[in-house]
């Protein structure tokens, strides 16, 4: 996977994986000419649009935020089955208030039942960027705690606020600020960097 990086746009190269809104689409396609219960269900839900919209926002940010935590392969995963169990649960979810953070609470166990050994949770800076990147940055941000390394990636990363990093883990907005100081100071000691 030469350009495993995450994105919400549609930057990626052949061969390269699908998101899981596109999966979960493609999962209902296959199954809307079923006859049976489950078959009815799957048509009635592809024309609701109250589930395509939700999840065309939905998607990115369940995504970025589980790749966060547990990396690109791993958090892609996840988000593919957590937005699947948010459309079989669409009567429960779409009356949520934070809906999103629920299926990203989904993503999450999911995650932590895949990720059964040590593996890479971001791949390493191509040469090309060298050397407006710090190579040892993956390793780095990949060493943070969960929460601060979900932070700081959300943050700094993918520019969200920290209102919806709050939002989305269901906690105060101070302690995220917390987490992202905490994760940067943490960031700038393991690469050296002064301050």
């Amino acid at each position: 996977m030469d350009h495993d990086v995450d994105r919400t746009g549609p930057r990626r190269s052949a061969g390269e994986e699908e998101s899981g809104f596109v999966v979960v689409r493609r999962w209902l396609s296959l199954h809307s000419s079923d006859k049976t219960e489950q078959g009815i269900q799957v048509q009635e839900a592809m024309t609701d649009t109250s589930f395509t919209e939700w999840a065309t926002e939905a998607e990115p940010k369940v995504r970025q935020s589980l790749t966060a935590a547990f990396g690109v392969q791993v958090g892609r995963d996840a988000a593919a089955e957590a937005l699947a169990m948010a459309w079989e649960r669409w009567d429960q979810v779409s009356v949520m208030e934070n809906s999103i953070g629920y299926v990203y609470g989904i993503g999450r166990n999911k995650a932590r039942r895949m990720k059964t050994r040590r593996q890479p949770m971001f791949v390493e800076v191509p040469e090309q960027l060298l050397p407006n990147v710090e190579p040892a940055l993956p390793a780095a941000v990949a060493d943070l705690p969960e929460r601060q390394r979900i932070t700081v990636t959300l943050i700094h990363g993918y520019g969200w606020t920290m209102s919806e990093v709050a939002d989305l883990l269901g906690t105060k907005k101070t302690t995220v600020q917390n987490h992202a100081e905490r994760g940067l100071t943490k960031l700038r000691n393991a690469l050296g960097v002064a301050r």
